[in-house]
C-alpha cells in the first residue's frame, strides 16, 4: 500500500487531496481501503504536503474591492427545494451588499427567466 501511495504522490496525482479526495481516488484505482488509513499513510510519507494543507485551513477571505454600484453582481441559485417545484436565484450587489432581485419559479436554468 505504501509503494503505491509513494508512487502517486512522485507522479503529483494525490498532493495535497484531503481525506475525502484521496478515498475517491483509490476507490477508482480499485483500491478499497479506509479513510483514515489511506490518510495516516498519507501523512508519513509527505508531512510537508499535510502541513502546508493544514496550514491553508487558516487563510483569511481576500478584501474584494468594487468601484461602485452596479459595477459586480454576484448570482446564485438555490437547487434544494426543487424537487417540490420551486427554484430560486437571485442577484446581489457587490458594492452594497443588497439584493437586487430574485426569482422563485419553476425553472431557475431558462435564460428567458433570466432576461425577462
Amino acid at each position: 500500500m505504501k509503494s503505491i501511495i509513494r508512487e502517486e504522490l512522485d507522479k503529483g496525482h494525490i498532493e495535497g487531496y484531503g481525506e475525502g479526495l484521496i478515498k475517491t481516488y483509490f476507490r477508482g484505482l480499485g483500491i478499497t481501503v479506509s479513510r483514515p488509513m489511506i490518510y495516516q499513510v498519507v501523512k508519513e510519507l509527505d508531512e510537508e504536503g499535510y502541513k502546508r494543507r493544514k496550514h491553508n485551513f487558516q487563510r483569511r477571505k481576500k478584501e474584494m474591492i468594487i468601484k461602485g454600484p452596479d459595477w459586480s453582481w454576484a448570482l446564485d441559485q438555490y437547487d434544494k427545494i426543487a424537487f417540490w417545484g420551486f427554484q430560486i436565484y437571485a442577484a446581489i450587489d457587490g458594492f452594497s451588499r443588497k439584493v437586487i432581485w430574485v426569482y422563485v419559479g419553476i425553472s431557475n436554468r431558462t435564460a428567458y427567466s433570466v432576461l425577462a
